[in-house]
């Protein structure tokens, strides 16, 4: 027991749970026809669970998908942006206990970023609703100029 009175499976259970609203962002209908809740959707291509926990509720007795599942829901949006040249920018938004997201900053974005002084393309964590919708309209605008 810890000082709070929970157990540690308690406690993570507890901060995973803390991400099950999501659900109504990255699936407002829970069958997937429905664009997410999510800034600039219409770039949207691909959305629903992350696929590790698509995964997991497909084969259900793997020991990835009992981690999956203990570790709480996880969401992935992925974006298609058209850039002047004809190419593609892509972005993906995920969300979930086990990225890198807070309650407050709940989103993890992985996208090119050429306009930032970055060496490496490790994703951006904690991002909030705002941080994500200026990080899409930078990469809109950039895809429009190139």
């Amino acid at each position: 027991m810890t000082t709070t009175g929970l157990t540690l499976d308690q406690l993570i259970e507890d901060w995973n749970s803390k991400f099950d609203h999501m659900e109504e962002v990255f699936m407002p209908d829970k069958h997937g026809n429905e664009k997410p809740r999510l800034p600039f959707n219409q770039y949207i291509v691909e959305w629903g669970y992350h696929p590790l926990y698509e995964n997991a509720l497909r084969n259900p007795g793997e020991i990835m998908a009992k981690m999956a599942k203990k570790n709480g829901k996880s969401f992935r949006a992925v974006y298609k942006i058209p850039s002047l040249s004809g190419a593609e920018f892509s972005a993906s938004v995920t969300c979930g206990a086990t990225m890198h997201c807070t309650i407050d900053a709940p989103y993890e974005v992985k996208m090119p970023t050429p306009w930032m002084d970055r060496n490496d393309d490790a994703p951006l964590g904690e991002q909030t609703d705002e941080d994500l919708m200026v990080l899409l309209a930078k990469l809109i605008a950039y895809a429009k100029e190139y």
